[in-house]
């Protein structure tokens, strides 16, 4: 789950109160670090 994933960045899903916000935050960050080979299941 990439919102699972996005915990390892310092936001755990407890705190998203707008999953879709933070799928999209999610995103851009694996575009920006090249991290989508590794967070992506």
């Amino acid at each position: 789950m990439k919102l699972k994933s996005f915990g390892v960045f310092g936001n755990p899903i407890k705190h998203s109160k707008s999953p879709l916000i933070h799928n999209a935050c999610f995103l851009t960050f694996q575009k920006k670090l090249g991290f989508l080979g590794h967070y992506h299941p």
